[in-house]
């Protein structure tokens, strides 16, 4: 259990470094043994991120440190994988789709700086919808370095979805008495409440 302790935190700094080692793979991606590895260094990042919660679940091992650690592995994930698609020379679409995601991250940047407004803490929000749009963002990673282009109507597909995200994560920070980074989100908690009525 001691060693145990330690092991969510050990995946989360690995993320922070798979994530950095993404971007030279990145680079020589148009060679297939490089686009191989891209590959599966890029699932092995994701399945870091789906054990170092559930192991501290599972385990008890939950720490504020751990949860800061978890944001920030996020964090160079999402950027190292993003700047990896300008490396890989994929085509974005151009000036018009970097305007489209940037209004996205603009957005959850906005909702960064509130949580620190509201509860001096500079973390990013789980919820249950933000969880579905990024998965579903993170799967097509490396189908967008393979196919060397992005579909533009893909691009504000994703943007819309990641709007609706940070619009909740707005309200549900606007509303919370104490910070819940993994709570399930207003709307997701309204949605199952419905359900439950019946």
């Amino acid at each position: 259990m001691r060693v145990m302790k330690h092991v969510p935190n050990a995946l989360s700094i690995s993320r922070i470094f798979l994530s950095l080692g993404l971007m030279p793979l990145a680079y020589f991606s148009h060679q297939t043994i490089y686009l191989i590895i891209f590959t599966v260094v890029y699932f092995s990042i994701g399945l870091s991120d789906f054990l170092d919660g559930y192991l501290a679940r599972k385990f008890h091992v939950e720490t504020d440190f751990g949860s800061k650690l978890d944001a920030l592995g996020d964090c160079f994930m999402f950027v190292c994988g993003f700047i990896s698609l300008f490396l890989a020379k994929v085509d974005l679409g151009g000036v018009k789709t970097i305007l489209t995601i940037g209004v996205a991250m603009v957005y959850k940047a906005a909702n960064v700086l509130l949580t620190y407004a509201r509860f001096k803490q500079a973390m990013m929000m789980h919820t249950w919808l933000s969880k579905f749009v990024f998965n579903a963002l993170y799967l097509c990673g490396p189908v967008f370095v393979l196919m060397r282009e992005i579909n533009y109507w893909l691009v504000v597909g994703f943007t819309v979805g990641i709007c609706l995200h940070c619009v909740e994560e707005t309200i549900t920070l606007m509303k919370m008495e104490e910070y819940n980074g993994d709570c399930k989100g207003i709307w997701t908690e309204t949605l199952l409440a419905k359900l439950k009525r019946g």
